[in-house]
């Protein structure tokens, strides 16, 4: 129950407030770049889907937000491991109240390092030859964020 609770008030509000950090102990693990923090917080049973109530971001929206690709990865990573069998969605795909997964929040927020960061990370190499490599990057649903291809 701890771990669904939220950090509220005019500190904390994004608009009114200098500390953003989506609210949930979760959230906050990842905007600090504490990759032990999150596992421990997982293996709790935090709950990766969770959204703040301010702007619905869920902690891979918060990686974006705080350009940390490092966090991102393991998030994805943490949910192929713990998401149901059969499961097609991705939480990177999840969208905040403004409609946008992580893609188009890094988009939007004109974060290019983390949006090519993110880009690549849902392609595929189609061939490479040396150092020339040429990767096909899945354009279905660009402007709304990918669908997950693990």
């Amino acid at each position: 129950k701890l771990l669904g609770k939220r950090a509220t008030g005019k500190f904390f509000n994004p608009s009114s407030g200098p500390c953003y950090y989506g609210e949930l102990p979760l959230a906050f693990a990842v905007c600090t770049n504490q990759p032990e923090m999150v596992r421990v917080l997982l293996n709790a049973g935090a709950d990766l889907t969770l959204q703040d109530e301010a702007n619905g971001n869920n902690a891979a929206h918060m990686a974006v937000l705080f350009n940390l690709p490092e966090m991102y990865d393991l998030l994805r990573a943490e949910w192929n491991a713990r998401k149901q069998s059969g499961k097609v969605e991705c939480l990177t795909d999840r969208p905040n109240k403004f409609g946008q997964g992580c893609l188009a929040l890094a988009a939007a927020e004109g974060r290019r390092e983390i949006f090519e960061h993110v880009l690549r990370s849902r392609s595929t190499v189609h061939w490479s030859y040396g150092q020339v490599v040429c990767l096909h990057h899945p354009t279905e649903g660009l402007d709304e964020g990918l669908h997950c291809s693990e």
